[in-house]
């Protein structure tokens, strides 16, 4: 998606994309060429991810009983 001309999102970062971005990173993932795991992000831009089964794998494994820690 990109932001409208005038618009009050034109030239900025989507902060979604970002946060998406730097959850990629803590799951594991690298920069990629395109889409939400790109090394620079466009201004004005919101980049969506692309489905990966790896991503539900992990969330499948983690169980009841993790403790997680609070920060």
């Amino acid at each position: 998606m990109i932001a409208l001309p005038g618009s009050e999102a034109e030239g900025l970062i989507d902060l979604w994309t970002v946060i998406r971005h730097e959850l990629g990173h803590f799951l594991g993932y690298e920069h990629e060429e395109n889409g939400v795991m790109e090394a620079t992000l466009d201004l004005g831009v919101r980049n969506l991810p692309d489905w990966n089964a790896d991503a539900d794998d992990f969330f499948a494994s983690v169980k009841d009983e993790l403790e997680l820690l609070l920060f």
